[in-house]
């Protein structure tokens, strides 16, 4: 995934930021979901907001898909981190899905059918997204009744990749900041 975010080395992370990053977190983006930054470029930040939607198979096939209505906010959160200046802003989908009662079928085939994939893919306010904000499915399946990290899959696509924008100082100074706080 680094290597498609086009940076060469990422040296930290930080997960739901808000100090010193955002400076009023009751408007968007609120927080920052997932901070990548590297010390020695604070200003080629990666920005990502990420929204989980969870999708269950069941064994008649029937396949309920929650939350897919809030994408609209994610989307203008992640419009907000790109107003922010950030080098690179992402929306990242994280679909959880529970493909367990999919029995009949190979343990490869228990995540989402491509029709209500599609209907992810095809999200509302999709068009609303800047041109400049990347956009990322994750498609996390556990197939069968084991614990995830025993049997599991997890399928990424960026599937448009950021437009890198230069950071603004002030940014970048928030940064360094959130890194000597490490």
């Amino acid at each position: 995934l680094y290597r498609e975010l086009e940076i060469e080395q990422i040296r930290l992370f930080k997960l739901e930021v808000k100090e010193p990053i955002v400076s009023d977190p009751n408007k968007k983006p609120g927080d920052i979901d997932i901070l990548f930054y590297d010390k020695n470029n604070p200003y080629n930040a990666i920005a990502i907001q990420g929204k989980r939607i969870k999708a269950i198979v069941e064994k008649s096939g029937c396949e309920k898909i929650n939350k897919i209505g809030d994408i609209k906010d994610a989307v203008l959160q992640a419009n907000a981190m790109r107003d922010m200046g950030f080098f690179n802003s992402y929306l990242a989908l994280f679909i959880e899905v529970d493909g367990r009662e999919r029995e009949e079928t190979n343990f490869l085939s228990r995540g989402l059918s491509d029709q209500n994939f599609k209907r992810i893919y095809d999200f509302s306010h999709r068009d609303k997204l800047h041109n400049d904000v990347g956009v990322i499915f994750i498609e996390i399946v556990q197939p069968i009744d084991r614990l995830i990290n025993k049997a599991g899959m997890i399928c990424i696509c960026v599937d448009k990749k950021a437009i890198p924008m230069n950071q603004p100082t002030n940014l970048t100074n928030r940064i360094n900041e959130l890194c000597k706080r490490c």
